[in-house]
C-alpha cells in the first residue's frame, strides 16, 4: 500500500490523547527499554510521543501514514519535544517508505 493511499478514519486519537494517567503507566512499564534512536510506528497525533522519550533517547522518528495526520504531527513536533535533547523527527509514511539503512535501537 503506498502511504498516500492511506487515510485513516477514526477520531478517537484526539480523545485518548487526553489518557494522561493510562500513558504515564504504560511509559513507565517501557521506559527501561526505550532508548537510543527510536521508531514509533503509526504516530497519529503524537500524542505519545511525550511519553516515549527519557533522557537515554537521543532521536525519536514518529512515522505516520495518514498524510492529514502526518501535518499535524509535524506542526506540533516542537512542543512535543519540548525541554528534552532528543531529536523528533516527524516522518508521513509507511516502514518501506524509511531508508533502507536506518537503524534503530527501539520501535
Amino acid at each position: 500500500m503506498a502511504s498516500a493511499d492511506y487515510a485513516y478514519v477514526g477520531s478517537e486519537l484526539d480523545t485518548f490523547k487526553q489518557a494522561r494517567n493510562w500513558k504515564r503507566y504504560w511509559s513507565s512499564v517501557l521506559e527501561p527499554y526505550v532508548h537510543g534512536r527510536v521508531l514509533e510506528v503509526g504516530a497519529g497525533v503524537g500524542a505519545n510521543v511525550p511519553y516515549l522519550l527519557n533522557p537515554r533517547v537521543s532521536m525519536l522518528v514518529a512515522l505516520e501514514p495518514d498524510a492529514r495526520l502526518a501535518e499535524r504531527l509535524a506542526a506540533s513536533s516542537d512542543e512535543l519535544g519540548a525541554g528534552g535533547a532528543a531529536e523528533i523527527q516527524p516522518r508521513h509514511g509507511v516502514l518501506s517508505d524509511l531508508p533502507p539503512d536506518d537503524r534503530f535501537d527501539t520501535i
